[in-house]
């Protein structure tokens, strides 16, 4: 995401003759460009991410209207080890998609190895004591 936005900047920066990165880009061409960053994140979810990186902006004592913003700082690290609000939204919102498409997988590897065939809905994985085997092609299929 960070070079995603130094892409953005130099973008905006080339029209103003510059060769090199500002360090800032506008906030509505950042809500623009995440839309593009995030193709599949519709509704609530892209509305999370958008409302993060707002209150984000707001915390700083701007509004956001023609604000610039200063990526670096939104990717900044406390001594305590957390980041801001709007990277722990994409972040969770990250961990939960990779846990539900793992999930969906396991399903799909237990019904293949031990021929379950009930919609998903048993909870079963491979992990929970299924024994077999699948090939990696059919694997790719899924």
């Amino acid at each position: 995401m960070r070079n995603f936005f130094v892409k953005i900047d130099l973008a905006d920066a080339k029209k103003k003759q510059l060769w090199h990165p500002t360090g800032t880009i506008q906030y509505d061409d950042a809500v623009a460009s995440l839309k593009h960053f995030f193709p599949d994140k519709k509704g609530k979810f892209m509305d999370a991410i958008v409302d993060t990186l707002h209150e984000n902006v707001v915390k700083r004592g701007n509004t956001c209207d023609g604000q610039l913003i200063e990526y670096e700082k939104l990717f900044a690290v406390s001594n305590l080890g957390t980041q801001c609000d709007y990277l722990e939204e994409v972040r969770d919102q990250h961990l939960r998609e990779v846990r539900k498409a793992t999930i969906l997988l396991e399903v799909e590897i237990a019904k293949e190895v031990s021929g379950v065939v009930d919609g998903g809905t048993s909870g079963t994985s491979v992990a929970g004591g299924h024994h077999g085997e699948i090939m990696v092609m059919k694997l790719r299929e899924m």
